[in-house]
C-alpha cells in the first residue's frame, strides 16, 4: 500500500496544489447581485487589454462555458498599486 502511494505521491501532490490554487483564486471573486455570476476586479496595463480578453475567451471556450466572460475597462483617477 505504501509503495503504491509512493509511486503516485508526486502526481497527487501536484493535483492538490493545482486544486488549491483554483479555489484560492475563486475565493477572491465575489457574486453579482443576481448571485449567478462571479465578478473579479483588478488592475492591468492598458496595453494588455486585448490579451486579457483573448485569454478570457479561450478559457470560456476550453471549459465549454455556456456564457462568455465579460471584460469591462473602468476608467478611474486612482493610481494603480
Amino acid at each position: 500500500l505504501l509503495q503504491t502511494i509512493g509511486e503516485h505521491y508526486e502526481q497527487w501532490n501536484h493535483l492538490v496544489k493545482k486544486e488549491k490554487a483554483i479555489h484560492h483564486t475563486l475565493n477572491m471573486l465575489s457574486l453579482d447581485v443576481t448571485k449567478k455570476c462571479l465578478v473579479g476586479e483588478g488592475w492591468s496595463p492598458i496595453f494588455a487589454s486585448k490579451q486579457i480578453q483573448e485569454a478570457l475567451q479561450r478559457a470560456a471556450f476550453d471549459s465549454n462555458s455556456q456564457v462568455e466572460a465579460i471584460f469591462q475597462v473602468l476608467h478611474t483617477t486612482e493610481a494603480p498599486p
